[in-house]
């Protein structure tokens, strides 16, 4: 019986420590700030490129960007060739993702 009542309070003492936690390190949507910190802030999602993903470029000498379509709309007015070539590449001779193909 003593041991029986001991248990029971034991229950009860470790129940209520943990309805007491400090829940202030916790957010509005259930995350805790101690692990939200080691996400960067300007980080709203995250976006896997694929390493050997073609993409068009225009080699006139005013391009600036690449496409993932040859139909794109931004290589309308592409004054020389329209080449393929892979991300990595385009990204290498400076050129940016275009903003009608990559929103």
């Amino acid at each position: 019986m003593k041991k029986a009542l001991f248990l029971f309070g034991l229950a009860i003492i470790l129940t209520a420590c943990n309805d007491s936690q400090d829940t202030s390190h916790i957010d509005n949507h259930g995350v805790s700030q101690v692990y939200a910190a080691t996400i960067p802030q300007n980080y709203t999602y995250l976006q896997v490129e694929v390493s050997n993903e073609t993409v068009y470029i225009c080699t006139g000498p005013q391009s600036k960007r690449f496409h993932k379509t040859s139909s794109c709309r931004g290589l309308n007015s592409c004054s020389k060739e329209i080449k393929a070539m892979s991300i990595e590449q385009a990204k290498k001779i400076g050129r940016t993702p275009c903003s009608w193909c990559y929103k």
